[in-house]
């Protein structure tokens, strides 16, 4: 599916008004991202980062509540960042938005010590390209996380979407493990790490507590063909 910029902006604009965090609130595999992103990500108190895409800042406000860092937010919507410029205000994070494509970014070669990526590089019209900025925007030994959906999961959020039971990805095009793993090393990225989980997007308690535990018993190569999300942790 070919996309522009302006059909990503145009898409999370509404998505963002349209109770996108209330929506997400309900779905745990949405919070499991910050959660997994954080505990596989080595980031250290003082940290400078970007979060390139951040949405309406849940990322940010999340590791920012467990270590102390600071740095840029941006994203390409405008109301996804107004939210997010709201949290970081009222919990007195140290984090500036931007209205920005990484493209754009072009003062700030080996300038950041880590960068999030949650769930956009199926976003991007190239995915090659905002990689390889990422990877110039960090400074030699930074490292960065990046998280995206399963191939296989497809179908499923195109269901959810179109039901009603969650919002529409918008323009979208998800990225097969391969071709990720060798975007990364072609930009110059060790991966440090590589994870695949979620099995059970939402739900009560104790079913998320069996996805949970399913996920550990049916170990890496199944989950990795199986999982919602994969998860990869890189070095420059």
């Amino acid at each position: 599916m070919a996309f522009k910029i302006e059909d990503i902006e145009r898409h999370w604009d509404h998505t963002a008004n349209d109770d996108y965090d209330g929506i997400n609130a309900k779905t745990n595999s949405y919070s499991r991202r910050f959660e997994e992103g954080f505990n596989l990500l080595p980031l250290s108190d003082g940290a400078y980062v970007l979060d390139a895409g951040c949405g309406t800042g849940n990322g940010i406000c999340y590791f920012a509540q467990r270590r102390r860092i600071s740095g840029i937010g941006v994203d390409v919507s405008s109301a996804m960042l107004a939210l997010a410029d709201a949290k970081f205000k009222k919990l007195g994070l140290s984090f500036e938005v931007q209205k920005l494509d990484v493209e754009e970014m072009t003062g700030y070669s080996d300038f950041f010590d880590a960068a999030l990526s949650f769930e956009v590089l199926e976003h991007t019209p190239s995915p090659r390209t905002y990689i390889s900025h990422v990877y110039r925007m960090l400074k030699p030994g930074g490292t960065a996380v990046f998280t995206t959906p399963n191939t296989s999961w497809a179908i499923v959020h195109w269901f959810v979407a179109i039901t009603g039971i969650h919002h529409s990805e918008g323009p979208h095009r998800f990225v097969p493990r391969r071709e990720i793993m060798d975007l990364l090393t072609e930009a110059g990225f060790k991966i440090l790490k590589e994870k695949t989980s979620v099995l059970i997007p939402a739900g009560p308690e104790f079913l998320l507590a069996f996805g949970r535990r399913l996920e550990k018993m049916i170990g890496r190569g199944w989950m990795s063909r199986v999982g919602l999300r994969r998860i990869f942790v890189v070095q420059k």
